[in-house]
């Protein structure tokens, strides 16, 4: 059996940080802030009924790590995959039928897409510098939008642990 290990999306909105802003005292946004009140809950899916993130075509496979599923529900029955694109293709080779997940019910397009790139910006090694730019771009834009007056430069690299002066490096390769 699969055990489902999400990404901790529950991060307190003030937290010190470590890395390249240690010591520093930021507001960060969450996703509960961004969610509102989507539910979330852990069940088991039908594979079959389970669609990639539109966007994960914008970054590459890591087949050494597996991180939890995390899914949205659709308004046709199937359910969107937010985070853990590599676990449901590794349950499809091995031909399970099944695979445990975090559905969130009530997600909106925002939320879901700060979820989907957060958890391959900040989740994962071994991101080419393209993803990296990509994904902190997409990031920025869900904040900018959703949260007025967020020194959005700031908050990403406070939640990586790399420098503002990085993540603008980042940002200028698109």
């Amino acid at each position: 059996k699969m055990a489902v290990k999400p990404f901790d999306f529950t991060k307190s909105a003030t937290k010190k940080t470590t890395g390249a802003t240690s010591g520093r005292t930021s507001q960060i946004p969450t996703l509960s802030v961004l969610a509102g009140t989507a539910v979330q809950q852990v069940t088991v899916l039908p594979i079959a009924l389970l669609d990639a993130h539109p966007e994960q075509a914008h970054y590459h496979m890591d087949e050494s790590k597996l991180e939890g599923l995390c899914v949205r529900a659709k308004a046709d029955g199937r359910y969107e995959i937010l985070a853990g694109h590599q676990r449901v293709e590794a349950s499809r080779r091995v031909q399970l039928q099944t695979i445990p997940a975090m559905v969130y019910s009530g997600l909106d397009d925002d939320a879901a897409t700060y979820i989907f790139h957060a958890t391959n910006a900040y989740g994962r090694d071994g991101l080419l510098p393209s993803e990296k730019a990509y994904a902190y771009a997409e990031i920025e834009r869900v904040l900018k939008k959703n949260i007025n007056g967020m020194k959005t430069t700031q908050a990403i690299a406070d939640e990586t642990g790399e420098s503002t002066r990085t993540i603008q490096r980042y940002k200028k390769l698109l």
